[in-house]
Parts: C-alpha cells; sequence; structure tokens
C-alpha cells in the first residue's frame, strides 16, 4: 500500500460510499443465492480459484463492518481486482470440452449441474451489473454533449480567440489558492498531532478537513455560484461570461474546480486516491449501484473532461505552473 494512501482512512467521511459498495456488490453481484453455491465449488483449479476470490471479497467486506484503519484506495482496489478476477473465472466457466482439452480424467468432467448454473449466474450477474454501469455512463456522456457541456481542455483553450476579451484571473486564483494550501497545511501531521501527539490521527483530521472543503457544497466547491462568490467576491461566470483564463488555459468555473481539487489534493494525497475519489462520487450520483464496476468503466467512471482537468492540477502540482503564466 502506498504510504500516501494511508491517509484514506475509514474515519467515517466515506462511509456512504463504503456501504454502496458492499450492497451493491451484495445485489448486483451476486443475484439468485449465486455467492452461496459458488462457495461450494471446491473440486477443481477454477473452482478452488473463485472460492479464494469469494473469500477475499468477504474480507474485504468484514473490514468495511469492523471500522477499520485500512485505506480506502486499498478498499477500492481489491473490489477492482476482485471484480476483474471473477470475471476473468467467468470467463474461463468449467465445461466438459475445457475439461477435456486440459487433459483431465474423464471423472473430473462430472461437474454438478448446480455448479454450472451457479457459475452462470455469477457471471451474469457480473455482466449485467458492468453493463448497466456502462449504459449509465454512456447516457451521461451523451447527455453533456448534446448540450454542448464538458468541454475538454483543448475545446476550452479554442475559446481563446483575439476578440473574446477573456479575463485573467491567475492573481485571485492564486490568491485563494494559496490560503487554502497554508490551511491544510496546519493541518498536515509532519508532526504529531498536538492533542494526541500520534501522527496518524493528524493525518485522519486533514483528511475530514479536505473531504469537506471539497465536497458538494464545501468551501472550496467553486462552480457552485455561491462558494464562487464567497470566495473570489466577483460575479459567478455564467452565460455569455463564462470562461476566464487561469495561467494560460482557459477554463470554467467546474474545470477550476477540478484543478484546484487536485492541485491542493496531490500534496497529501497519491493521484490513485484523487482520480478515484473524483469518479466515485460521480459514480455514485449516477447510480449507487455502479460502484463497484467503476475500475471497468473509462477514466473510472468519471467524464473525461473531469479525469483531465484533475490530471492537469496534478502536473502543475508536481512541474509547477506554466512558465510566464
Amino acid at each position: 500500500m502506498a504510504k500516501e494512501d494511508k491517509v484514506f482512512m475509514d474515519t467515517g467521511v466515506f462511509t456512504d460510499i463504503v456501504e454502496d459498495i458492499r450492497g451493491a456488490a451484495s445485489e448486483c453481484v451476486f443475484p439468485d443465492n449465486a455467492l452461496r453455491q459458488a462457495n461450494r465449488i471446491g473440486t477443481f483449479n477454477a473452482g478452488r480459484k473463485m472460492q479464494e476470490i469469494l473469500k477475499e471479497i468477504h474480507k474485504t467486506d468484514e473490514m468495511y463492518r469492523r471500522e477499520t484503519s485500512e485505506s480506502l484506495p486499498t478498499a477500492f482496489l481489491k473490489m477492482r481486482d476482485s471484480m476483474i478476477a471473477i470475471d476473468d473465472a467467468c470467463a474461463n466457466s468449467l465445461t466438459v470440452e475445457k475439461i477435456s482439452a486440459n487433459n483431465l480424467s474423464a471423472a473430473s468432467a462430472s461437474i454438478p449441474i448446480g455448479q454450472r448454473y451457479a457459475q452462470k449466474q455469477l457471471q451474469k450477474g457480473l455482466e449485467k451489473g458492468k453493463e448497466k454501469a456502462k449504459k449509465n455512463y454512456d447516457n451521461e456522456y451523451d447527455y453533456n454533449r448534446s448540450k454542448n457541456t464538458g468541454k475538454t481542455l483543448a475545446e476550452l483553450q479554442a475559446l481563446n480567440i483575439p476578440d473574446a476579451n477573456l479575463p485573467d484571473h491567475t492573481e485571485m486564483i492564486d490568491k485563494w489558492l494559496a490560503d487554502q494550501e497554508k490551511y491544510f497545511d496546519k493541518l498536515n501531521p509532519g508532526d504529531p498531532n498536538p492533542i494526541t501527539g500520534a501522527p496518524i490521527a493528524g493525518k485522519a483530521v486533514l483528511t475530514v478537513a479536505f473531504y469537506n472543503k471539497v465536497k458538494t457544497g464545501g468551501d472550496m466547491d467553486i462552480k457552485q455560484k455561491r462558494k464562487w462568490e464567497d470566495a473570489f467576491g466577483i460575479p459567478y461566470p455564467e452565460g455569455d461570461n463564462s470562461y476566464f483564463i487561469y495561467h494560460g488555459q482557459v477554463m470554467d468555473a467546474a474545470t477550476l474546480g477540478n484543478v484546484t481539487y487536485s492541485y491542493i489534493g496531490a500534496k497529501y494525497y497519491s493521484d490513485f486516491a484523487l482520480y478515484s475519489g473524483g469518479a466515485a462520487v460521480q459514480t455514485k450520483r449516477r447510480d449507487p449501484s455502479d460502484l463497484p464496476y467503476m475500475y471497468t468503466l473509462p477514466d473510472y467512471g468519471d467524464m473525461p473532461e473531469d479525469h483531465e482537468s484533475i490530471g492537469l492540477g496534478i502536473k502543475w502540482r508536481k512541474e509547477g505552473f506554466p512558465n510566464g503564466n
């Protein structure tokens, strides 16, 4: 586990997402008691492998229930890897033909019909869940394009034509961003937590504070009109005045919100944690039962323009802002 991912401890901040993952997994991945039936598959190698996978999911589920300090990104990774492994196991479901092809004994071909049925049901459930998640993702993507929203960075930059006269908000945003960073630096437990003396407790405090700042309606949720105006004291960019310049890049409020989230976050958390956090919120908003399948979707289930702008914030944190802007 990456050291920087340990900050995503189960402090209760992400409990709702965790609960959704567990509920969706039980409802969508294992329909018709397939989980219980699949647990009886253990005679052959593929069956034993599936047992191991299912046990791992059980362990992950119990981890959530016990309010463990296991990191959330690690839990997401376990869920993703388990889904991939189950998918592979089901794709290579045991049949008489495949067993014969592998030169197994004739006796090994006597697979009870109930066990084959359990495998097929497991595969159907997984495929159904993946298809639904992809359909929901595609619907949102198509809707955004039909409304001409969700522009990529290149599409935004193309709006910077000579007579556009876009305002440059770089100085204003940089000042606000520096204030946010100072706030989080005070909470970052490079030194032991002043109350408990434990660095890990301080990290939990930082994570709670970060979540509360960047969540929907938080102080850093500047894509919302009131939060923008509270942060910058100028009118919210909308309508014919939706676009502005920040370090040479044309942006709107939503794009800037993603960039500032990841620019600040990248100082304390891993790239994976930031991408996953943004994608989980987006996926949950579409349908909480899609969460177990988010890693089967493009950009973890995030819209491409959001994933790209999060990446820009991470890049600027690592490489610095563009020279001369």
